[in-house]
């Protein structure tokens, strides 16, 4: 994403300002969340069951739980977190999850992290 980690251009850091927000930045951006939140197979899997509990149940914890985890949980709207519930739930079809089953947890808690990732809330703050 154009900085190489531990080496910054000068002492202030990268200050790209409104460079870190283009269409190339923002997509190279979403992508790594894709591939990190993909990451399922191998010595290099992405693990959210470290980050989150598997007891949560109710889908509105489960988002404040990983909104937590990427300190985005100031930054989301009620519009935000309605569709972070919709997904979750399948449009209110499933009103519980569990995270302890492998798929619920692979696909679902897996792809909430990307979507918050992917989020205005989680790039611009």
């Amino acid at each position: 994403m154009g900085q190489t980690i531990g080496d910054p251009p000068s002492v202030f850091g990268w200050d790209w300002e409104s460079g870190w927000v283009s269409s190339a930045t923002l997509l190279a951006r979403y992508n790594f969340a894709r591939d990190v939140t993909s990451a399922r197979d191998g010595g290099g899997a992405f693990r959210p069951d470290r980050f989150v509990s598997l007891t949560l149940t109710d889908p509105d914890d489960i988002i404040d739980a990983v909104a937590a985890v990427l300190g985005a949980q100031d930054h989301l709207t009620t519009s935000d977190k309605t569709a972070l519930h919709a997904y979750l739930t399948d449009n209110g079809t499933n009103p519980t999850l569990n995270l302890n089953d492998f798929d619920t947890r692979n696909k679902k808690l897996n792809g909430l992290f990307a979507l918050i990732m992917e989020s205005p809330a989680y790039q611009l703050h």
